[in-house]
């Protein structure tokens, strides 16, 4: 469970503060990252990687209340990582029935190797930020895992397929952090689906994992 001895603001501020980084969010999202200049690209990601981490020094955290030590790491390892599997495995099991040429696990790596630092990125901003500050106010339980599930999925519209698979997600990693706050773990088990799920889906189902404007300029 988070550490309620933190800093966190009281009142609507935590309700203020999510919804205009969510809003932030969703601008990079739709905005920035669609005109494909590596200028402003870049100067969003800094601006998201400057939330992420002055946030939880404002707010006066510790590494161990944001989970970024080993204290919960066997505790999550434990509830996370058979679920991961069953989830990989799953994923493969479509990918046979859809009649996709088998995962190229040269490219499964690659591909989770480059997802690691994003993964890393997101479960940061969902976890340490918006599950921390949701789950002081309404408690840990599933209505606040509910919610922070909710905002991951509407980050990855407008593709149902993905929408419906990262809420899934989001909603799992969000509980299981409520119990057991290790970021570490969350982060694995992100990168080792994002690549299955990369790696076995056709891509006319996920239109090549594109979000925003993207997912409609997305052509075989």
């Amino acid at each position: 469970m988070p550490d309620r001895n933190s800093s966190l603001p009281t009142g609507n501020a935590p309700w203020l503060f999510l919804g205009a980084v969510y809003l932030g969010l969703e601008a990079y999202l739709w905005w920035i990252v669609p005109t494909r200049n590596s200028l402003y690209i870049a100067v969003g990601a800094i601006v998201i990687l400057v939330v992420l981490i002055g946030d939880p020094i404002r707010s006066r955290e510790t590494a161990a209340s944001i989970g970024l030590d080993a204290t919960h790491l066997r505790r999550a390892s434990i509830q996370l990582l058979p679920l991961t599997a069953l989830a990989m495995l799953m994923l493969f099991a479509v990918n046979r029935l859809s009649g996709e040429a088998l995962p190229d696990m040269h490219r499964f790596g690659r591909r989770f190797l480059a997802i690691l630092p994003w993964a890393f990125l997101q479960q940061g901003m969902l976890q340490a930020t918006f599950n921390r500050r949701i789950t002081a106010h309404l408690g840990p339980g599933w209505p606040a895992a509910g919610i922070v599930a909710l905002a991951f999925a509407g980050m990855h519209l407008p593709g149902p397929l993905l929408v419906a698979m990262t809420g899934l997600a989001g909603l799992v990693w969000a509980r299981v952090y409520q119990s057991a706050p290790n970021l570490w773990v969350l982060v694995l088990s992100h990168a080792l689906l994002s690549a299955m799920a990369q790696s076995s889906l056709p891509r006319e189902w996920t239109h090549s994992f594109r979000v925003g404007p993207g997912w409609f300029r997305w052509h075989p």
